[in-house]
């Protein structure tokens, strides 16, 4: 079985996405997106800009996860506008399994609060990445970029502007994992007018019990400014109780 490639447009993208097969490519027109799509289940699907594309398509709503997905659920966004105007990329459901989520190229704004809210239990993340991405006009309800009742296993913000970011947080553990080694990667980023003052702001912050194991790496980030002129700093760098 070998992957297809197939153009899309706003009116024709949700049938397409819907049979799309493992490694299939969506290749997304001008246009805005608006109608909901469920996470790929036990597949890997990839939405990215057609090259010949007059505009950067825009999406305007927020991933489902009404069908769970399972082990070999993976998605891939390369080149597109997410611009909400709402709460949550994807908010997950309990028991959801991932295997990846790899936001690329993209222009990411009006988020409120998370890309991924996990609240309930169950669920197991293996590898989230933002490389080369715009993140902008995020966090204005506050909370985190990344805020997960389970882990993400690792975690990459690379190669990215970051600016007018009322949120606290790039990442925020909500519930104890001991048993699983958590890897963060923070490098090469530009971080301006974002973060707040405080003891329990951090752009990577473990509240909870995480592995001894886990590691920490930043490095070649350069931070200009607080969100607010009430801030004399941006949030600090990784608040964590064990790791490297």
């Amino acid at each position: 079985v070998f992957a297809t490639t197939t153009t899309v447009t706003p009116t024709t993208y949700v049938d397409v996405y819907n049979s799309a097969a493992d490694g299939d490519v969506l290749l997304l027109d001008a246009g805005t997106y608006s109608t909901a799509l469920n996470f790929p289940v036990a597949k890997t699907i990839t939405l990215k800009k057609l090259d010949t594309a007059a505009s950067t398509p825009v999406l305007t709503f927020s991933w489902t996860t009404t069908t769970v997905p399972t082990a070999g659920s993976g998605l891939i966004l390369d080149g597109l506008e997410i611009n909400l105007n709402n709460s949550y990329v994807m908010q997950l459901a309990a028991n959801v399994v991932i295997d990846k989520l790899i936001l690329k190229n993209c222009i990411i704004s009006n988020v409120k609060r998370c890309i991924i809210r996990a609240t309930s239990g169950g669920s197991d993340i293996t590898e989230v990445t933002v490389d080369n991405c715009i993140v902008k006009d995020c966090g204005a309800d506050g909370w985190s970029l990344f805020y997960t009742r389970e882990i993400i296993r690792n975690l990459t913000f690379k190669n990215s502007t970051l600016y007018n970011y009322g949120g606290e947080s790039i990442f925020l553990a909500n519930t104890n994992a001991q048993t699983h080694t958590f890897t963060f990667n923070m490098q090469n980023n530009t971080i301006y007018k974002a973060g707040k003052d405080g003891a329990a702001f951090a752009w990577c912050n473990i509240p909870v019990a995480y592995a001894s194991t886990s590691t920490y790496n930043m490095s070649n980030n350069i931070f200009d400014t607080p969100f607010t002129t009430a801030d004399t700093r941006s949030a600090f760098i990784v608040l964590a109780n064990s790791g490297t």
